[in-house]
C-alpha cells in the first residue's frame, strides 16, 4: 500500500486523537457512573448468557437492550483492572481511548462506503475527515456514555459499506450480521434495511436479497430484544413528553429535526442537557426543515441517487429518536447525530463538487474550524464540574443547566458528611437547594427539576433519629412540588409517590390520632396510583401496608401483601437475571409473619447477585432469619461460606475496595473486629477515591479502639 492509499486509513485516527486528546484524562460523568460502576454486568465478571439475556443496566427499568455496548464496557473494565487503572470518578482513560478508536474506525467505514457508492478517493477521504471532526458528534465520542452511539455508528457504516459490493457470497450475510451488531449496540441500527435498499449502484436483485437477509435478521433480533425487555422500549415514567398524542408530537418532532439541522450548520451551544420544548418549533427550525425538504425534492427530480441516499442516511436514523411514533427516554441529544452526520458529510461533499476550487477551500476551512471547536469541546468532558461549568457558561439561562449543576453540591454534601465536616455539608446543601430552585424559576414547567428537588428535600426533611420531627418547611416545600407534578404531569407516577411519602412524614409527626388518620387517608390513594402504574414498587407497597395497619385494617394489609406476593413471584420468573424478585418475595414472607419462608428466597437472591456489597446485605438478612429460627450454626456457616467466596475474588477485575469492605462486614458478623479493621485498611489502600480511603481509615481506627 502506497502512502497515498494509506492516508484515508490513517487520517481519521490522527484527526480524532487531535480533537479528543483533552478528554483522555477525564473520569466518570453523570450516566457513566450508572452504566459502568453501578452496572453489575460491566463492573463484575459476567457470563455472556447474562449479557445477551438481560436488559441494559439490569438493575434499572430503562427499557433498553444493548448487549454489545455492555460487552464493550465490560472489556474496558477488565482491561483497566489488568493495567492497574480501574475506572474512577477522576480517571477512565482506557474507556475514552476506546471511544476515540471506534470513532476513527467509523470514519474509515464511511470512506469505504463513499468509495462503494461512487465517490472518488479524495472526495471520500474529505467526507470521512469532516465526519470524524464535526462537533455535533463530540458528545457521542468524548462521553463514555456515548459508547452505544459509537458502536452503532461503526457497525451501521460497516454494514452499508459491505452491502455496496452486492449480495453475492459472503457479503449478504456479513452485511446482515453487522446490522444486527449495530442494533445490539443501539436501537437506531434498526433503520439499516431501509438504508441498504437505497444504496446507489446496486442491482435490483441485490437490493431484494439484502432487504430479505438484513430485514429478516433484524426482525429476529427485534423479537429477541422485545422478549428480554418485555416491550418495545421505555415505559411510563421513563418516557418523555408524557400525556401527548401522536398529533401533538408532530410539531415537536419538526422542532427537534430543525434543531438537529441547526447544530450541524452552527454547532453552538453544545450542551449535554437541554430544556424540554414548551412550545412549537421556532422559525429557524422550520426554515431548516423546509430547506432540507426542498433539497431532497430537487435531488429526486434529478434522479441523483447518491444525494438521495445521503439525505436518507441523515433522516432515517433520527426517526426513532424524534419521539413521534414511540416516546423514548430522552427528548433531544447531540449524540443522536453520531450516525446522521455521515449522511450530512456525504451530502456536503456532493454539494461542493460543482465548485472544484472554491469547494476545496470551503471544505478545508470547515474541517479546520470543526477540528478546533471539537478540540475545545473535548475539555468539557474532563469531569462533572467541567461539563457543568460549560453548561453554565454557554446556557446559563436554561433550567437544565441549573438542574445539572445542582448535582455537584448535592454530591459534595454527601462527601462532607462522610468526612465529618457538618459545616461544609450545610454550605453545600444550601447551594444545591439554591440551584434547584433557580432551575424551577427559569422554567416552572421543568418537572424533572421539581422531582429531583423533591427527592432532595425528602432526604433532608426526614428525621435523623426515630421519633424526631421532620423539618416542616422542607416538608411543605417538597409536598408543594410533588403536588405540582401530580397536577400537571399525572402520568409520571413518581410525583404521586413523593406526594404520598411527604404526607406520610406529616402523619408521623402528628400527635393527634384523628389528624394522623386523616393524613394517612390522604396519602393512601397516591400510593395506590403508584402501584397501579408500577405494581412492583416495593417502597410504595411498604408504605401502603403501614397505612393499612396503622388504621386498623390488618385484614386488608394481609390481603394486599398476598396479592403483592404473586407480583413478586412473577418478578422472580420474568427478571431471572437479578435478585429483585426473590428479595421482594422474602420481604412479603416476613411481612406476613412467615420469616422461615423467606430463607429460600434470600438464598435464591444470593445466587443471582454479583456485586459484593449487595451480597453482604443479603447474607446479613439471611443470617438474622436463621438465628431467629434457632439455626445459629447455619447462620455462621452462611457467613463463613460467603467470606470464603469473597476472599477468592481478591485481585479479580472488580472494585477491590468494595470487596474488602464486604469482607469487613462479614468479619463483624462473625464477631472478629480485628480482622474487620484489617480489611478496612486494605480497602483504604485500594479505594478509587481519597475520600473513600479516608472513610475506611477512620472505620479501621474506630474498630481498634
Amino acid at each position: 500500500m502506497t502512502w497515498r492509499r494509506a492516508v484515508p486509513y490513517v487520517l481519521p485516527f490522527v484527526l480524532v486523537f487531535i480533537a479528543g486528546h483533552r478528554c483522555l484524562g477525564g473520569g466518570l460523568i453523570r450516566d457513566d457512573v450508572l452504566y459502568v460502576v453501578l452496572n453489575p454486568h460491566v463492573s463484575e465478571p459476567t457470563p455472556l448468557s447474562l449479557t445477551f439475556g438481560a436488559p441494559f443496566q439490569p438493575e434499572q427499568r430503562l427499557g433498553l437492550y444493548r448487549p454489545l455496548t455492555t460487552l464493550s464496557l465490560r472489556i474496558d473494565c477488565w482491561l483497566s483492572h489488568q493495567i492497574g487503572s480501574p475506572p474512577t470518578v477522576d480517571g477512565t482513560s482506557l474507556f475514552h481511548v476506546t471511544n476515540l478508536l471506534l470513532a476513527a474506525l467509523a470514519g474509515i467505514a464511511l470512506f469505504r462506503l463513499a468509495r462503494g457508492i461512487g465517490f472518488g478517493p479524495v472526495a471520500a477521504g474529505v467526507a470521512s475527515a469532516l465526519f470524524v471532526v464535526h462537533p455535533a458528534r463530540s458528545e457521542a465520542v468524548f462521553w463514555i456514555s456515548g459508547r452505544a452511539e459509537c458502536l452503532m455508528t461503526l457497525f451501521a457504516l460497516a454494514s452499508l459499506a459491505v452491502a455496496t459490493g452486492g449480495a453475492r457470497g459472503y457479503r449478504g450475510p456479513l452485511a446482515a450480521g453487522l446490522a444486527v451488531l449495530s442494533f445490539f449496540a443501539k436501537e437506531q441500527g434498526a433503520v439499516l434495511p431501509f438504508l441498504i435498499v437505497l444504496l446507489p449502484k446496486l442491482e435490483r436483485r441485490d437490493r431484494v436479497k439484502h432487504l430479505a437477509m438484513t430485514g429478516g435478521a433484524l426482525l429476529v433480533a427485534f423479537a429477541w430484544r422485545s422478549s428480554v425487555i418485555g416491550g418495545i422500549g421505555p415505559q411510563h415514567a421513563h418516557q418523555v413528553l408524557l400525556g401527548t398524542s401522536f398529533f401533538e408530537r408532530i410539531p415537536t418532532a419538526v422542532g427537534f429535526l430543525g434543531d438537529y439541522l441547526r447544530l450541524i450548520v452552527w454547532p453552538w451551544p453544545l450542551l449535554n442537557e437541554r430544556d424540554d420544548p414548551t412550545s412549537g418549533p421556532g422559525v429557524l427550525a422550520c426554515a431548516f426543515v423546509l430547506a432540507l425538504a426542498v433539497l431532497i425534492v430537487a435531488r429526486l427530480r434529478k434522479h441523483d441517487l447518491r444525494s438521495t441516499f445521503a439525505f436518507a442516511l441523515f433522516l432515517l436514523p433520527l426517526g426513532p429518536v424524534l419521539n413521534l411514533v414511540y416516546r423514548t427516554g430522552e427528548t433531544f441529544a447531540e449524540r443522536f447525530l453520531a450516525l446522521p452526520m455521515a449522511g450530512v458529510s456525504l451530502a456536503i461533499v456532493i454539494g461542493v463538487a460543482a465548485l472544484p476550487r472554491l469547494g476545496s477551500l470551503l471544505l478545508s476551512t470547515t474541517i479546520l474550524i470543526c477540528l478546533i471547536v471539537s478540540l475545545k469541546r473535548a475539555g468539557d468532558f474532563a469531569s462533572d464540574v467541567a461539563l457543568t461549568d460549560a453548561m453554565m457558561r454557554d446556557a446559563g439561562d436554561s433550567a437544565a443547566a441549573w438542574r445539572l449543576s445542582a448535582g455537584i453540591p448535592r454530591r459534595a454534601r454527601q462527601w462532607a458528611l462522610g468526612d465529618l465536616r457538618p459545616e461544609d455539608a450545610l454550605t453545600e446543601q444550601s447551594e444545591a437547594l439554591r440551584r434547584f430552585r433557580t432551575a424551577i424559576e427559569k422554567n416552572p414547567d421543568d418537572y424533572m427539576a421539581r422531582l429531583e428537588l423533591t427527592g432532595f428535600l425528602y432526604e433532608l426533611a426526614r428525621p435523623a433519629t426515630p421519633g424526631a420531627a421532620p423539618v416542616r418547611p422542607l416538608v411543605e416545600e417538597g409536598e408543594g412540588h410533588a403536588r405540582w407534578v401530580v397536577d400537571h404531569v399525572p402520568e409520571h407516577y413518581e410525583g404521586q409517590k413523593w406526594l404520598g411519602l411527604f404526607i406520610m412524614l406529616r402523619a408521623d409527626a402528628e400527635t393527634d390520632d384523628a389528624s394522623r388518620t386523616r393524613l394517612l387517608e390522604r396519602a393512601e390513594p397516591y400510593l395506590r396510583r403508584v402501584l397501579d402504574a408500577a405494581p412492583h414498587d416495593q417502597d410504595a407497597a411498604k408504605m401502603l401496608v403501614r397505612i393499612l395497619r396503622r388504621s386498623g385494617r390488618t385484614d386488608a394489609a394481609r390481603a394486599f401483601m398476598t396479592a403483592f406476593a404473586a407480583i413478586a413471584r412473577r418478578e422472580t420468573e420474568d427478571r431471572w437475571w437479578d435478585a429483585f424478585g426473590p428479595r421482594q418475595e422474602a420481604m412479603v414472607a416476613v411481612s406476613l409473619g412467615h420469616p422461615h419462608d423467606a430463607i429460600p428466597h434470600l438464598e435464591e437472591a444470593l445466587r443471582r447477585t454479583l456485586p459484593a456489597p449487595q451480597r453482604v446485605l443479603i447474607v446479613q438478612q439471611l443470617a438474622n432469619l436463621l438465628k431467629q429460627a434457632g439455626r445459629t450454626g447455619d447462620a455462621v456457616r452462611v457467613v463463613g461460606d460467603e467470606r470464603k467466596k469473597l476472599i477468592g475474588w481478591i485481585d479479580t477485575p472488580r472494585v477491590q475496595s468494595d470487596l474488602m469492605d464486604a469482607l469487613a462486614q462479614l468479619d463483624l458478623l462473625l464477631g472478629n473486629r480485628a480482622a474487620a479493621a484489617d480489611w478496612h485498611d486494605r480497602a483504604a489502600a485500594t479505594a478509587l477515591h481519597p475520600r473513600v480511603a479516608r472513610y475506611h481509615e477512620r472505620t479501621a481506627a474506630a474498630l481498634r479502639k
